[in-house]
């Protein structure tokens, strides 16, 4: 193998190498550059004159290209010399030579080794600060991508255009005929031109979107990287994230709203018939837009596929008015529905009877865990079920203290468990029954109704809490502790709540209102559904489809998503699935 199929393909181990072993490499050593194997990296490690080598992860992806940018991370890009110092004063990064030179009479540079084992890791806020930058790119993308189609469809403004020029004809003779060509060619070239520049702006904001997503890769992978690396590696990203903020604000400067082709005429007209070029014009009007005011990129509409009304008797089943207090999509599409008032558990799918099994005590909520498989939550306890051959059998149940509330999946493994009316809002549970705390507390809530949804988003394990009474709904980073209060007007009542696409969540509101929530707790839209009061909600797999219940009904809806959101899933399937949320 030459030295140049070497750069290219995968990273091969340098030590097995030397000895025409050809294996691949899964660590990096940063004090020694070069590239070794499991084997090679334990053997490394026991020379005395090697302890406190700096060591890392590669991926099996990795070229000898993704290395060379790794190791540009600590170099000074002035003087190309290894990044040793920094001025806190500043904040930047220093080398020798710059520490000599450009930074010589300053008394706040010191070295990178004295000071990293003292500065706190803040990987996660740059990336939540990346991740925020993307979906502000994302969204303006999308509009200017909306404003070049709008542009491109020319037909409603030259109808309009044409319509005028029609009725000018009447009064102003056949002359005006003569420069009706004219204003029409004015009209497209004013909208070409206007095209033009907003196809610019969409194709660099679509550049800068790959940009932040390869620098977000950059940020989640090389957070690994020890001290004193980890403190290079950190504002060096640091600094390609400010570079991506002055190029969104670069694009996103002077916005403008999708104007309209009009037709300016001077009032004394008929005397000027003589004189074509005196007589009007044709020029684009729009008006100035702001960022804030577009639309997000992740909103989405809803459209009714297919209603049930779980109320209807059967000849050998009396049923009370069902309170439907939990459903879950599993994989095939179809839906579980845990009925509280008669205690029973149903199987629902489109143009088939629903399969019904009665519970001996009072279901509660329900999660899908996989291949057909659910967990039930009731007062104290968490029972496992699996379909076989249309069957419900039960495989496995645990105990806890607290009163069930809501479930929502974790992992594979682990489930939170939401409680209502107690100071403890949710605790995390294992299949095995361990019960875990969470290390939450909420003062004087006691006495409220709460609901509790956790959703993993690309940045963040967060914890959703509603708050019927208070009209609000509590964020929590579940690794910071970190909280924000969501209150808006669209949020009445909020109670039970799904996740929802690309970092979003859905959460069940009265008067009718589904309203779609980001992570961060800014509302994209209220959706309308045909039940005064939605009492519970479920997002299938495969995203494509809502279902919300209440009032003894079970409506599904199809999930109407905008360009934007296909695009962002098409680019995203590209990539490693690390990001995605975690549905089961």
């Amino acid at each position: 193998m030459d030295s140049k199929e070497r750069d290219i393909g995968p990273l091969r181990c340098q030590p097995c190498l030397a000895d025409d072993n050809q294996v691949l490499a899964s660590f990096y050593c940063i004090d020694c550059k070069e590239c070794q194997c499991l084997r090679c990296k334990d053997v490394h490690r026991r020379f005395s004159y090697m302890t406190g080598h700096q060591i890392v992860k590669v991926k099996p992806t990795f070229t000898k290209e993704d290395i060379n940018r790794f190791n540009t991370y600590f170099v000074c890009n002035v003087h190309n010399r290894k990044l040793e110092f920094i001025c806190t004063k500043d904040n930047t990064l220093c080398c020798t030579e710059c520490k000599e030179n450009i930074h010589k009479t300053c008394q706040n540079v010191q070295e990178i080794s004295h000071i990293a084992n003292k500065d706190i890791d803040d990987f996660g806020y740059l990336q939540r600060e990346t991740d925020g930058l993307r979906n502000k790119v994302m969204t303006l993308s999308k509009y200017l991508r909306d404003t070049y189609d709008a542009l491109n469809n020319e037909s409603p403004e030259m109808e309009k255009l044409t319509k005028a020029l029609t009725d000018m004809k009447e009064k102003l003779f056949r002359k005006i005929d003569n420069f009706t060509e004219q204003l029409i060619a004015d009209g497209r070239r004013q909208i070409e031109f206007k095209s033009k520049a907003t196809i610019k702006k969409a194709e660099l904001s679509e550049k800068l979107v790959t940009y932040i997503d390869e620098l977000f890769e950059d940020i989640d992978y090389w957070k690994q990287v020890p001290h004193p690396q980890n403190l290079i590696i950190r504002h060096r990203l640091a600094e390609q994230f400010k570079e991506c903020e002055e190029k969104f604000k670069d694009v996103s400067a002077h916005l403008r709203t999708p104007g309209e082709v009009t037709l300016s005429l001077h009032n004394k007209v008929h005397s000027l018939v003589e004189h074509k070029s005196d007589i009007g014009s044709v020029y684009y009007e729009d008006h100035g837009g702001n960022l804030t005011d577009l639309s997000d990129h992740r909103a989405v509409r809803i459209e009714l596929l297919h209603s049930r009304n779980l109320r209807r008797r059967t000849l050998d089943q009396d049923n009370l008015t069902p309170d439907i207090t939990g459903i879950s999509f599993l994989d095939d599409g179809k839906l579980v529905v845990i009925d509280k008032t008669n205690r029973n558990i149903r199987i629902h799918e489109k143009h088939s009877t629903d399969l019904i099994w009665k519970t001996e005590l009072t279901p509660c909520d329900v999660a899908t865990v996989c291949d057909g498989k659910f967990v039930v939550t009731f007062p104290g306890l968490v029972v496992f079920y699996k379909i076989i051959n249309n069957e419900l059998y039960e495989y496995k149940h645990t105990r806890n203290v607290l009163n069930n509330s809501t479930i929502s999946v974790k992992d594979k493994n682990s489930y939170v468990i939401g409680t209502s009316g107690a100071n403890v809002p949710a605790l995390l549970i294992t299949d095995s029954g361990q019960e875990k705390d969470l290390n939450l507390r909420l003062n004087d809530c006691s006495s409220y109704s709460s609901k509790s949804l956790f959703f993993r988003t690309r940045v963040a394990e967060l914890l959703a809490i509603s708050f019927k009474d208070f009209n609000c709904i509590l964020l929590i980073d579940m690794e910071t502790k970190e909280h924000k209060n969501v209150a808006n007007d669209e949020l009445i009542k909020p109670g039970y709540m799904c996740i929802g696409p690309l970092d979003t969540l859905f959460v069940c509101c009265d008067l009718g209102k589904v309203v779609h929530l980001t992570a961060e707790g800014s509302v994209l839209s209220a959706l309308s559904t045909d039940i005064i009061e939605p009492k519970c909600i479920s997002m299938s797999k495969d995203q494509t489809e809502l279902a919300v219940a209440g009032s003894g009904q079970l409506l599904v809806y199809k999930i109407v998503k905008t360009d934007a959101y296909h695009d962002y899933i098409c680019l995203n399937k590209k990539k490693e699935k690390r990001f995605q949320s975690v549905f089961y």
